[in-house]
């Protein structure tokens, strides 16, 4: 599992998967943020996530892509902001 992050607002962020691409099956995204799978196979795996500000009840939404590498391996990567 990860956890997602916002900046900014003023305000708790509430995540949700965002429209457009499809959320992946076997995955899921609390509203605190954490994205988690059990079932997810090596591969490149793509969706869009929405984080929307308690405070002020606007949202910003970005496409992420996730990469699941071999058992063992060990990953950095590409941070983008929401």
């Amino acid at each position: 599992s990860t956890t997602l992050k916002a900046t900014g607002g003023s305000g708790a962020y509430e995540w949700s998967f965002g429209d457009g691409l499809t959320s992946p099956a076997d995955w899921s995204l609390s509203q605190t943020g954490v994205l988690t799978t059990k079932n997810a196979k090596e591969g490149v795996y793509a969706f869009s996530v929405r984080a929307t500000d308690s405070g002020t009840n606007t949202y910003q939404q970005a496409q992420i892509s996730v990469k699941i590498l071999p058992a063992g391996s060990v990953a950095t990567g590409d941070r983008k902001s929401v």
